[in-house]
């Protein structure tokens, strides 16, 4: 089978594992969803001949099953072990570095594994935006076309379930905010 093809097929599996788990609260099936896809895609990145990405999405496989373990037992994901694979992904990237694009699968690495210590879903999800941004602009640039349009779907997917998810969240924190606001306007004008 051509390497091409196999590439697109696991693009369109990935996208739907992806797409479902994107828009669930539950962090574990959120994480588990994580070690399945990232797993498809950097098979898929090695088909294309994208090394950096297909390294940094071995990687994530591992730091997501630890995360799938912390919170299996209902504990925060060590800051540590966040170190330790920002530590492990410029690692990869220095190694596997063929162009300025593969920076951009540094950078997706880096959103990565700030989301992973997010207790919030609704955190998590802003981070993936940024990180399918930083995964299309990496795929486009070495010519892995297929993750393109996974990463594309993925963004749009993320955003819509940010909307439909984490809009009462977001509303409350913007009014938190809001209500920081006039208590220090209030504290400024008290003090002249």
């Amino acid at each position: 089978m051509d390497p091409i093809l196999l590439a697109h097929i696991i693009s369109v599996i990935t996208t739907a594992i992806a797409v479902v788990t994107l828009q669930l609260r539950n962090m574990r099936i959120i994480l588990l969803g994580q070690i399945i896809a990232n797993g498809l895609v950097a098979a898929q990145y090695l088909l294309e001949g994208t090394i950096s990405a297909a390294g940094i999405c071995a990687a994530a496989i591992i730091q997501v099953t630890a995360g799938y373990f912390f919170s299996s037992r209902n504990k925060p994901f060590p800051k540590w072990l966040t170190a330790v694979f920002v530590l492990v992904y410029t690692v990869i990237a220095v190694i596997t570095y063929r162009t300025p694009f593969d920076i951009f699968s540094y950078l997706a690495s880096l959103t990565f594994a700030i989301s992973m210590v997010q207790s919030r879903s609704s955190v998590c999800r802003i981070l993936l935006v940024f990180n399918n941004i930083f995964w299309i602009v990496c795929a486009v640039g070495t010519g892995a076309y297929s993750p393109v349009i996974m990463n594309t779907t993925l963004l749009v997917t993320t955003v819509i379930g940010i909307i439909r998810l984490d809009r009462e969240d977001w509303r409350a924190a913007i009014a938190r905010l809001k209500g920081r606001e006039k208590r220090e306007d209030g504290e400024k004008q008290e003090n002249f």
